[in-house]
Formats: C-alpha cells, structure tokens, sequence
C-alpha cells in the first residue's frame, strides 16, 4: 500500500487531478479536502484513516463532506513526507515550548517496521518531543485545514469552468442557434422571390393599422 501512496504522491499533479475529479458539490469536495489537510497534518501515523471516518460518523447529522477527498488529503503525510512534516510542527511549537529535536532523530524515530515499531514511533513522539509537537499541531493543522478549503473550492471553479460543455448543453445552443437563424414566413417569400399570399399582406397591414391606432 505504501508503495502505491509513495508513486502516487510523486507525482502531485495525479492527486490534484484526483480531488478535482470527484463528481459532488464544489463546497463538499473543498470541505472534505480540508478534513483531510486537517488530519494528514497530525503526528498520529498510521491513524488518520480511522480518524477521518470516525469523524464522518459523528459529524454526519451536522455536516456533509466528501469522504473521498478526505482521504486522499490525509496521505500529504506519507513515507516521504511524515519526517519533514513532523519536524515542521515541531518546529513551530518550539517557538512557544522549548525543544532541542533535529530532523535527523524525527527521521530516526518514524524509521519503523511493523506493529511494533509504529508503536515505538508513536511513544517516543509522545514521550520525547511531544509538547512541542502537540503545540505545533494544534497552531498549524487547523490553518492548514483553514486554507486548504478556499484553494480547492478555486481549482474546482477553473477546472470545473475549462471542461467542454455537455452534449445536452451543446444541443440545447444549437437548437436556440437554429431557431433565432429561421427566417420569419415574411422574410422567407421576400428571399425566395415570391409575390406574398394576399391574406398574409392584409394581415399585416392590418395589424399596422391597429397599431396606428
């Protein structure tokens, strides 16, 4: 699974794509992506799958967002990113609790295999460089939810906007094209070179008349 996570965010154009491509709402879609910004940008590894559906249950009577969205937002903490991710937060939290951590023991530390090992990542983030790192959390996740939602809501409208018209729409134009293109039964007999029936000429000069009137 991991190394399908890994390839996938490689390329970060895939996963826009992705989100953009979710047939719901502009506001669902933008809402889940910031979910999922909100998790993905906890030190909880291995969790933020759970955390995310667990929050869609609770939350299902107050707010509707697209779970599908969320979930791929959470994996902006993967493999390659968790360390740098971390450390950032940590980073951040340092500046009100200080804290003496450098990248290279976050890498250490998310350097596991196995139950086990995620086990021992988890208690030494906690235990090690936890109040840091939660102080850090709570000041960067909820801005980065924050942001996340207006910038995907954006991207939605432009691509949204770029894609061609449905064939529904496109007939649709085109029979109004063709009807405001239909010469009138007036102009047609003068095109066609063709002496008017005399009930219509009297008829329309009638109609002149009552407007003179």
């Amino acid at each position: 699974m991991w190394r399908r996570i890994i390839s996938l965010w490689s390329s970060p154009r895939v996963i826009l794509r992705r989100v953009l491509a979710l047939d719901d709402t502009p506001h669902a879609v933008a809402l889940g992506a910031a979910v999922g910004a909100l998790f993905g940008l906890t030190p909880t590894v291995g969790l933020q799958t759970l955390e995310v559906i667990l929050f869609a249950v609770f939350t299902r009577r107050m707010f509707y967002f697209n779970r599908a969205a969320a979930l791929i937002l959470i994996y902006i903490s993967n493999p390659l990113t968790v360390a740098p991710i971390y450390y950032g937060l940590y980073a951040v939290g340092s500046l009100v609790v200080p804290g003496q951590a450098t990248l290279e023991q976050f890498q250490q530390i998310l350097s596991f295999e196995g139950f086990a090992g995620w086990w021992q990542a988890l208690s030494e983030l906690a235990t090690d460089v936890g109040m840091p790192l939660a102080v850090g959390t709570l000041l960067v996740a909820p801005a980065g939810a924050i942001a996340t939602y207006p910038i995907t809501r954006m991207l939605l409208t432009w691509y949204r906007g770029s894609d061609p018209p449905a064939s529904g729409d496109r007939e649709e134009a085109m029979s109004e094209a063709s009807e405001s293109a239909r010469p009138t039964l007036m102009e047609a007999a003068h095109s066609d070179d063709q002496p008017t029936p005399p009930h219509l000429v009297r008829g329309h000069m009638s109609s002149h008349a009552g407007l003179a009137e």
